[in-house]
C-alpha cells in the first residue's frame, strides 16, 4: 500500500513520516554517503517543507520499502538552488504543472518479488498523483545509470535535459524531465504487472498541499473531474465546489 501525505496531513498516518526519514537516512547517508543533515537517525534537508508531498510504499507488515518526495517548482527546489548548471536544454521551470521528484529509494534488503512490487507501485503512484492534480512533468536529477534501470526499462521515458554533471560528494548526476500521461501510466502498469490504481483510497488532499475533509469525497464522479479522477475509486463524496478547485 502507499501512504501519500504532506506535513499538514502526516498525522493521519501515525509515525510514517519519521520512519520515512529514517529510511532516507539508511539509504542516502549510510549507503550513499550524502553530505546532508540528519538528526536521531533521520535524514532531512531544506526541501522538507509544507509544500512537499511524500509517498511511502509499505509491505503487508507495514514496513516502508520505498519512498519519494515531490515538490512544486513554484517553491524552492533542489536542482534550481544547487545545480542549475546541470540543466542546459530547457529553462528551469517555475510552474504548478512541473514538480521536482527527489529522494526516491527502494529497499534493497527485501526479497526480489517485494522489491519489484514496490518499484512498480511507487512509479504508478507518482504518475497517478500527477494525473489527478494536473501535473504535466516531473524534473529530477540522478546518476545516469539510474534513469535506465529505474524509469526507462519500466516504460517511463526520461528525457535528458543536460549533460552528466559533477556535484563533488557523490557520483555524477544527470537531469531529466519525465512527462506524465495516461499512456505512460498504462505502459508502466503493463511492464510492471500492476492491474489497478495504487492510490485508490489514499487521495486525501483537495490540492497538493491541503487536506480534504473525508466527508466531501464521493464515489460518483462529477463533470468537473478529469478522466483519471473519474477512474479513482474514492470513498465518500466530493462536493462540486471542491472538485472545481482542483482544475
Amino acid at each position: 500500500m502507499i501512504d501519500i501525505f504532506n506535513i499538514e496531513t502526516a498525522h493521519h498516518y501515525g509515525d510514517t513520516l519519521p520512519k520515512l526519514l529514517k529510511c532516507r537516512y539508511a539509504e542516502f547517508v549510510l549507503r550513499h554517503h550524502y553530505q546532508v543533515p540528519d538528526y536521531n537517525g533521520m535524514e532531512y534537508d531544506q526541501y522538507d517543507t509544507p509544500a512537499a508531498v511524500y509517498l511511502a510504499w509499505k509491505d503487508p507488515a507495514g514496513t516502508i520499502r520505498a519512498g519519494i518526495r515531490l515538490v512544486p517548482t513554484t517553491k524552492p527546489y533542489m536542482i534550481k538552488d544547487l545545480w542549475p548548471y546541470s540543466v542546459v536544454d530547457i529553462n528551469l521551470p517555475e510552474s504548478p504543472e512541473v514538480w521536482e521528484a527527489t529522494r526516491l529509494f527502494i529497499d534493497r534488503s527485501c526479497d526480489e518479488k517485494v522489491r519489484h512490487q514496490a518499484h512498480g507501485e511507487i512509479l504508478c503512484g507518482i504518475l497517478e498523483f500527477g494525473l489527478y492534480y494536473g501535473i504535466a512533468d516531473y524534473i529530477a536529477a540522478a546518476p545516469p545509470r539510474l534513469w535506465d534501470f529505474t524509469f526507462r526499462r519500466c516504460g517511463w521515458p526520461a528525457n535528458v535535459i543536460g549533460p552528466p554533471t559533477e556535484i563533488n560528494y557523490v557520483e555524477q548526476i544527470q537531469a531529466c524531465v519525465m512527462h506524465i500521461s495516461e499512456a505512460t501510466l498504462e505502459e508502466v502498469r503493463s511492464t510492471m504487472q500492476i492491474n489497478s490504481s495504487v492510490l485508490s483510497a489514499n487521495i486525501m488532499m483537495r490540492d497538493a498541499t491541503a487536506l480534504v475533509d473525508p466527508a466531501l469525497l464521493t464515489a460518483n464522479p462529477t463533470p468537473f473531474m478529469n478522466k483519471h479522477q473519474q477512474r479513482m475509486h474514492l470513498v465518500g463524496s466530493w462536493s462540486e465546489s471542491t472538485v472545481a478547485s482542483l482544475r
